[in-house]
């Protein structure tokens, strides 16, 4: 018997996937639930596994190519000697929609014109190892430019090394400049530039507030004690979590033809890290305490640098807060992460000088920026909603912990 592995749905707005690495080669038996192949989405790299056990006959998309959800990639069969349907396969081949991505088009036609245009199939049998694959995209490397000086089964980081370290001496001996390197937007970066790109077509507006946390952070410093954990944005996670459950016109996501509100608090993070910008999810914020909320923290960031989040764990976000108060920025405009309407972003702590009743003291503040999607949200409800916070901030209950 015959089975079709098609492009899986990875999220909820995966329209197509890119073939990142197959773990198996034709020829290879296949148990259900192995890791079958790597796929890149708008959000992450997941690994995919068998929904099916059999040999790995045909594989029709090899490695960077593009393929959209549903499609056929490739096919398993109970037995090495039980034929395929090729009328099926040759139709699966002829309507089927890849495409390469841009850097393995370009690389394709350089082959092409030195007439060492590598077989496809071929190339998709190369096992690569996470390693060689972060150095390949951080080089802006394709898989083929480096399989014409390889001739192993699993490309290794070594043999990535090795292929840089051969260009560079190529490249001094002729005498050109080393010091310059052409990155292709592609991979990862291209999907946050597209995103970017999207956002920053909807009519956005910035409110910017700074609120008092001499009251949080006295509270901070105890809890640290205990809780050692615990950081200052998971004091914000959590005052925002506590409005967004009053707040259903702010806790939503605009659907083009519609807005879909939200009883629940699903707050993404904004993380940086080396592979790109990452917004993991904290799901029902406002049920968790502050060290609840951080240990979760902690983990999505720790898979998020490892490039090993779940699709449930970056799908569903409600609301995104970006932090850069860690790295010395005072206040910015962050852009909305859509199909969200609105994002917080914080600034750093600074010490201010404040006139109170009894004279003049100094004072920690918090720097806010909230832009919304004002085709979501009026200027008015965005305005009492980062009061609201600010306000939490500012006198932030006890039972938190």
């Amino acid at each position: 018997m015959n089975y079709k592995v098609v492009m899986p749905a990875l999220g909820e707005t995966m329209d197509e996937g890119t073939i990142v690495a197959w773990h198996k080669r034709p020829g290879d038996w296949v148990d259900k639930g192995d890791v079958l192949m790597e796929v890149m989405t708008d959000k992450a790299t997941f690994e995919v596994e068998a929904k099916d056990s059999g040999y790995l006959r045909t594989i029709l998309a090899g490695v960077d190519n593009v393929v959209p959800v549903g499609e056929v990639i490739a096919w398993l069969a109970d037995t090495m000697d039980e034929p395929v349907d090729e009328e099926e396969v040759q139709s699966a081949s002829s309507h089927a929609s890849f495409r390469p991505s841009e850097e393995s088009s370009q690389a394709v036609l350089a082959s092409e014109s030195r007439g060492n245009l590598a077989d496809a199939r071929a190339l998709s049998a190369i096992r690569v190892s996470p390693r060689a694959r972060r150095l390949l995209n951080q080089h802006g490397l394709s898989l083929e430019e480096v399989a014409q000086q390889f001739s192993g089964d699993i490309l290794e980081a070594s043999d990535v090394e090795a292929f840089l370290r051969a260009r560079e001496e190529r490249a001094t001996e002729s005498g050109h400049n080393v010091g310059q390197q052409t990155i292709k937007v592609e991979g990862l970066r291209k999907i946050i530039a597209d995103r970017m790109t999207q956002a920053a077509q909807i009519p956005q507006v910035t409110l910017y507030a700074d609120t008092s946390v001499e009251t949080l952070m006295g509270r901070h410093r105890l809890l640290k004690v205990r809780y050692a954990e615990i950081t200052l944005s998971d004091w914000i996670v959590k005052a925002v979590a506590t409005i967004l459950v009053k707040r259903p016109d702010v806790n939503a996501r605009y659907e083009g033809t519609h807005i879909e509100s939200y009883q629940s608090a699903n707050v993404g993070l904004a993380v940086d890290t080396p592979h790109g910008l990452m917004v993991p999810v904290i799901h029902h914020a406002e049920t968790l305490t502050l060290a609840e909320i951080a240990r979760e923290r902690r983990r999505l960031i720790e898979l998020a640098q490892a490039r090993r989040l779940g699709s449930g764990e970056l799908s569903m976000g409600t609301f995104t807060v970006s932090n850069l108060g860690n790295y010395g920025i005072d206040r910015f405009d962050p852009i909305v992460n859509v199909p969200e309407v609105a994002i917080l972003g914080v600034g750093r702590l600074k010490s201010v000088v404040v006139l109170k009743p009894h004279g003049f003291l100094v004072e920690q503040q918090l720097p806010l920026s909230l832009t919304f999607d004002h085709r979501a949200l009026d200027g008015g409800p965005a305005a009492t909603f980062l009061n609201e916070v600010c306000r939490l901030l500012a006198e932030p209950p006890e039972d938190w912990v």
